[in-house]
């Protein structure tokens, strides 16, 4: 059915209710909804037959991986689907609403009729994937939440002004009068999230539209929209349609779910049932592929679609070059040491060259050992220093104190006293996967120019070798070598970051330095992507530094852990020492925000907030730091050590 040219809502008829709600209990009623999108090389079926029912106060949950249909599905019932496409049949029905509304068609509005604007943000809203692109970056949090009032419910400027606060301080923005002239950058990725459910709220919507609402988020901040979403949906009565594809949020959230693989429904049902008893192969799957912080470690995730690793032929022309990795990594030394270092920015008010109000301590007094051949993992929340950390090893950033020491095997040398020349050698010795593949992929080069580019650079080989090497790259990642020639738009999510893993092994690390290289990718491509970084370290003798918010992900992939808050290192132990007896308050914090893949293990509110501890300030003694911000190592034993305040 294609929309027609409707002014006005018409009543609906009353399709029989799909899974999630009983007829009479039916707010939301997709029926057989199948969409196509027009393409220059003919027609695609991106939504094929997919049918539910959302109840009234429910939540359910639209599960899958990237490109299964999930936020095709959501613009069809927002009325913004883009004009390549097309509803070929089925309908989408809003039921009658809390005020009063009657039902509606909304697949037969018009997609820029006053019906369908009148009813988008207001009787249906949505909280969209990436806050800081969604928000104006022009006007202020005040001035788009007041939008939804003057919009919808006819307020006057001033009006909605004086309600905004309201609304931000229902959203639990922390300081919410203060938040309303503040803009989108100066709000940090969790505060421009609230702001974003403060516009959906604004509405007061019978549905609100989550997708993917904590996706690239710190694992606390991600349990606080959560809870807050949650607690919403309870106090308003409101149905959350949810999509993500992410299992420990739905299990979290959902009281139903519909799985979906290339638009088509493949099994649906009460989520309970689903995660004790999955039945189809693909759900199993999706399972399988999740990394899990309580029960048995597996050495290998169960990814839907395997990357088989082969570095024979790699080797092969690189010893043609002379250029075969060391024998030597496979020793055990210390291969990077960060002693005592620090990082210091000045504040700065009153214009930009009178500066006032002493310094920011981005890193402080970090003490860190990385043996060859081994991984560690870096955690914290957002904000806590990993990344300035990451910078200071590379040596983009200069410590303000403090030495960070590379050995290859022949000595230690200071990363900030290297020359010219050493330090040419020591990048190409240690090698940067970073968080975002598109943003770090130059959108005007190939892949053919990605990969030779740092042998180029280099002056490693000749030409012809260095495309036969950009080749074997490919392969070694699991793609093909016939994609040298496409852009990286051309690319999913999960191929770009196997590109820039394939741009990082090309000069022969010896280290591996991996940003958040997992955070926004879906289950089944994280699962490909950790199990090729642990088969790439095997098969290569690669060292790794791991930085992640996520501690199931780090407990898969590090041998030790050391957790990072307010710029200072709290905890370090073995891996799965760590994550089963953890003694600091704020490793306590982020052990109980991760969501598990497990209906009965729900984070609760009133616990994430108990366990919260992010401020050094209120940490109980003996964790509080010292008056002068010290604090010293407690060996618990067996490698487990814990920051204590230094007078304890």
């Amino acid at each position: 059915m294609t929309p027609a040219d409707t002014a006005r809502p018409r009543p609906a008829p009353a399709p029989p209710a799909g899974p999630g709600a009983a007829p009479d209990d039916a707010l939301l009623r997709v029926r057989d909804l199948t969409i196509d999108f027009r393409l220059a090389t003919g027609s695609l079926r991106a939504v094929d037959g997919v049918g539910f029912t959302l109840r009234r106060g429910g939540c359910l949950a639209l599960v899958g991986e990237s490109g299964s249909g999930k936020s095709t599905i959501a613009q069809c019932i927002q009325g913004i689907l883009p004009h390549t496409a097309t509803v070929a049949g089925g309908t989408v029905t809003l039921a009658a609403g809390r005020r009063g509304e009657p039902p509606v068609e909304i697949t037969a509005l018009k997609r820029d009729g006053k019906a369908m604007l009148d009813l988008r943000g207001d009787r249906v809203a949505t909280i969209f994937q990436e806050p800081m692109t969604a928000l104006s970056p022009l006007h202020t949090i005040g001035d788009q939440v007041g939008e939804v009032l003057c919009l919808h419910k006819g307020l006057s400027r001033r009006q909605a002004d004086a309600a905004v606060a309201d609304i931000l301080a229902q959203a639990r923005f922390p300081e919410p009068r203060r938040a309303v002239t503040m803009y989108p950058f100066e709000l940090s990725g969790g505060l421009r999230q609230r702001a974003m459910i403060a516009m959906a709220l604004a509405g007061e919507p019978d549905v609100l539209i989550a997708d993917e609402p904590t996706t690239a988020l710190d694992v606390t901040t991600q349990a606080e929209i959560l809870a807050l979403l949650d607690t919403l949906r309870r106090e308003l009565s409101m149905s959350v349609l949810l999509i993500t594809h992410d299992l420990g949020v739905v299990a979290h959230m959902a009281e139903h779910m519909v799985v979906l693989h290339r638009g088509r429904v493949l099994e649906a049902g009460p989520v309970d049932p689903l995660f004790q008893a999955p039945g189809h192969p693909y759900l199993k799957a999706l399972m399988g592929a999740v990394p899990r912080l309580r029960g048995e470690t597996r050495t290998r995730l169960t990814p839907l679609r395997e990357i088989v690793v082969n570095t024979e032929r790699l080797y092969a022309a690189k010893r043609r070059r002379g250029t075969a990795p060391a024998e030597a990594q496979a020793d055990d030394h210390i291969m990077l040491r960060l002693a005592d270092v620090e990082k210091r920015y000045p504040l700065r008010h009153g214009g930009l060259f009178r500066r006032q109000g002493g310094d920011v301590h981005a890193v402080r007094g970090v003490n860190l050992e990385l043996r060859a051949g081994t991984c560690l993992g870096l955690v914290g929340e957002s904000g806590c220093g990993k990344t300035t950390l990451m910078r200071l090893v590379t040596g983009v950033l200069r410590p303000s104190a403090g030495r960070v020491l590379f050995d290859a095997g022949d000595g230690p040398a200071d990363v900030t006293a290297m020359d010219r020349r050493r330090l040419t050698r020591y990048r190409r010795e240690a090698q940067y996967i970073f968080q975002d593949p598109f943003s770090s992929l130059n959108p005007r080069m190939t892949v053919r120019e990605i990969l030779t580019e740092p042998l180029l650079i280099h002056d490693v080989g000749a030409p012809r070798e260095r495309v036969d090497m950009a080749a074997e790259l490919l392969r070694l990642v699991g793609l093909d070598a016939r994609m040298m020639g496409r852009y990286p738009h051309s690319f999913s999510g999960g191929q770009r970051q196997r590109l820039c893993i394939a741009r990082a092994l090309a000069l022969n690390p010896r280290l591996l330095l991996c940003d958040e290289p997992v955070s926004a990718l879906d289950v089944s491509v994280q699962a490909q992507i950790l199990n090729l970084l642990a088969d790439l370290r095997g098969a290569l003798g690669l060292t790794m530094l791991f930085v992640s918010h996520n501690l199931a992900v780090v407990r898969h992939v590090a041998d030790t852990i050391v957790v990072m808050c307010a710029g200072r290192l709290v905890e370090a132990a073995p891996a799965e020492r760590l994550v089963t007896e953890a003694r600091h308050p704020y490793t306590q914090a982020l052990l109980s925000a991760v969501p598990e893949p497990d209906p009965h293990l729900r984070v609760r509110p009133e616990d994430l907030g108990a366990t919260r501890a992010s401020d050094p300030d209120a940490w109980p003694a003996p964790y509080r730091p010292g008056p002068d911000g010290a604090t010293r190592w407690d060996d618990l034993g067996g490698g487990h050590l814990v920051a204590v305040g230094d007078s304890a």
